[in-house]
């Protein structure tokens, strides 16, 4: 669980958003972005979608395989349109 926390704790002070709030069901905007980011970089280290899932879970949030995805799939789609995201994330790695 260390890279998991690892991860989230670099995503909650990058975004500016408490770690708790990361997994709560809030769609704000940032929340999500950050949510979204924090399975990328646990996806990239590479961990499994299962493992994600259960560390997500444990910290409070359920979250669906295809949420997963979706989420990931987006962060790709941001950092191909946004250098100084993918550079953050690439750093954050």
């Amino acid at each position: 669980m260390g890279t998991f926390n690892e991860y989230a704790n670099k995503i909650s002070e990058a975004f500016d958003v408490p770690k708790e709030r990361m997994f709560t069901k809030t769609k704000v905007k940032r929340v999500s972005d950050a949510r979204q980011s924090l399975y990328y970089l646990c996806h990239s280290k590479p961990m499994t979608m299962a493992y994600i899932r259960d560390h997500m879970s444990e910290n409070g949030y359920s979250v669906a395989h295809s949420s997963v995805q979706y989420g990931i799939a987006q962060t790709k789609k941001r950092m191909q349109e946004d250098d100084s995201f993918k550079e953050m994330l690439n750093f954050l790695r």
